[in-house]
């Protein structure tokens, strides 16, 4: 009897052994590889274009149909183009990172992305046995404009006019010119060209600000985009040429502008020198002349002169385009009215914004005193609650877009805390 028991619990314990065995075998052979990554997200977006950021992070969700599956490693690949992630060319590949982390991953991509951009991911895992998945499908996101934007005029509408107007300072010719003025100032004073309209242009302020001792001195070249007015490279130090500017008294400019280039010259007694030469790139390629009526900047000038030129030395060309001076005492109707511009001492006096009662972008020429009947500097009050813009434009080499996304910002005029618009295309 005990024999038995003996030989059937030895039975029994190999019967385990084998079955114990068998299932082992079985979990190992039966581990499969992950599917390819699903839910895949830039900045937790599922449509991620405009990104504000050159370093984004990626999210996806673990595809495995075993038990108890744990990601152990991913890998992120970016690239330009669909055709260059089938082709394997990145611009980014991670290799193979360990972590389970799958939520708000950064790839290190600050030094690769630029601004206005298309690109494509893919992210690829590991399961617990380090079995890899296929790459998810590419997803594409671009990042934001940034300094990209290509239009800096915008779509402006006038809601009487029947059909667009041809700005009278493009028509009679005030492209490549230059302009001459005699000025004075205490502190600064900033002179405007090619201002296409009252926020719109490229400027040059010419700085005593104390003199070369308190460091003035100097001269700044700005841009006037849609009403922002920005410092443009490097302020130029007058000293370094071979001039000073005097205190409050009078010296004369030329500004010569050719192209997109800008050459000033500056005469204070002995003859004009050239102060230096600004490349600007914001695309202004006709306008007015004005003044900037900011906080601080003042002064006098006189004895104003256009004049079209042949070339950047600014050699005159043909008649002046405008020619003013203010020895009869006459008002500055010239300019835009509603500002405390004023003749004194056979001068016009550029006040500052807080004399001005307005700190405006600048006070600009206006069209409708230059050329009578022609000018477009009248303001038409607007007509219901929202205004209809439109615009056309011509895509080259459609054949070679993969995608295409509109940036649209919007601005108005009123003091108002939030804009609402549509935007339609082909529509």
């Amino acid at each position: 009897m005990k024999k038995l028991i003996a030989t059937l619990v030895a039975t029994v314990m190999m019967a385990s052994t084998v079955l114990s065995s068998g299932i082992t075998a079985f979990a190992a052979d039966g581990n499969t590889a992950p599917e390819a990554p699903t839910n895949t997200k830039v900045e937790l977006l599922e449509n991620p274009y405009g990104i504000n950021t050159k370093d984004p992070s990626f999210s996806w969700a673990m595809v495995d149909a075993d038990k108890d599956e744990v990601q152990t490693a991913y890998r992120i690949v970016v690239g330009t183009s669909q055709e260059n992630m089938q082709n394997q060319n990145y611009i980014k590949d991670t290799d193979w990172v360990s972590s389970s982390e799958s939520s708000y991953i950064k790839a290190g991509l600050s030094d690769v992305l630029k601004d206005n951009s298309l690109y494509y991911w893919s992210v690829q895992l590991k399961d617990k046995d380090g079995k890899e998945s296929p790459l998810s499908e590419p997803q594409a996101f671009t990042t934001a404009v940034g300094d990209g934007w290509e239009s800096i005029n915008g779509i402006w509408v006038d809601p009487n006019a029947a059909a667009a107007v041809e700005d009278p300072f493009q028509k009679h010719g005030w492209t490549n010119y230059a302009v001459e003025m005699d000025m004075k100032t205490s502190v600064a004073l900033g002179v405007v060209f090619r201002a296409q309209d009252n926020s719109n242009g490229y400027m040059i302020q010419f700085r005593y600000g104390g003199g070369i001792d308190q460091g003035g001195n100097t001269m700044n070249p700005h841009t006037i985009i849609n009403g922002g007015v920005k410092a443009y490279g490097n302020s130029i130090k007058l000293a370094d040429k071979g001039i000073e500017l005097p205190n409050n008294e009078y010296f004369r400019v030329k500004i010569a502008v050719y192209g997109e280039v800008a050459t000033v010259y500056i005469n204070t007694g002995d003859g004009f020198k050239e102060a230096g030469k600004v490349t600007f790139d914001g695309g202004l390629t006709y306008g007015s002349i004005g003044f900037r009526n900011g906080s601080t900047e003042n002064g006098y000038v006189d004895n104003i002169d256009v004049y079209p030129i042949s070339d950047e030395a600014g050699t005159k060309s043909g008649d002046s385009l405008y020619s003013v001076n203010f020895d009869d005492g006459q008002t500055p109707n010239d300019f835009n009215t509603g500002n405390k511009f004023k003749v004194e001492n056979g001068a016009l006096y550029v006040p500052t914004g807080n004399e001005n009662g307005t700190i405006k972008t600048m006070v600009r020429l206006n069209s409708n005193s230059v050329y009578p009947g022609e000018g477009s500097d009248t303001t038409i009050a607007p007509k219901g609650n929202f205004a209809f813009l439109r615009n056309e434009f011509n895509v080259d080499n459609k054949d070679q877009i993969e995608k295409a996304v509109v940036n649209v910002t919007a601005k108005s005029p009123e003091k108002t805390r939030q804009f609402v618009f549509n935007l339609y295309m082909n529509g």
